[in-house]
């Protein structure tokens, strides 16, 4: 039985198999999008993740874009975010992760943070 719905948002295509690679591993059902105009399209197409992994860095609408969007929105602002960057810039956000990703702080940033829907 999966653990969550994890929505990936990132733009980097190698990064984003990376961690859908490594959530299916750990039984979480993926959900991805290149960017954040992508990522509210996917949720307002009836996709609720229980946490969303956001990059900040990305084109078309960047993270802390999507940032202000999701936390208007009543419907997807209770949702956790962890965000994944290289960036030095903060965001308002339930986790923030360094660029590379370790692999297990993700893991554990998602036990604790994921709600179930």
């Amino acid at each position: 039985m999966a653990k969550g719905r994890v929505l990936v948002v990132e733009d980097d295509r190698d990064i984003r198999e990376e961690l859908t690679e490594l959530l299916e591993e750990n039984d979480y059902c993926v959900l991805v999008a290149e960017h954040g105009q992508h990522a509210l399209d996917v949720m307002r197409a009836g996709n609720r993740p229980d946490a969303i992994i956001l990059d900040l860095m990305m084109p078309v609408m960047d993270g802390w874009e999507f940032r202000e969007r999701q936390k208007k929105d009543p419907d997807f602002a209770p949702i956790p975010v962890i965000v994944t960057t290289a960036s030095e810039r903060s965001v308002d956000a339930d986790a923030l992760l360094r660029k590379p990703i370790d692999r297990d702080a993700l893991l554990r940033a998602l036990a604790e943070h994921a709600r179930r829907a």
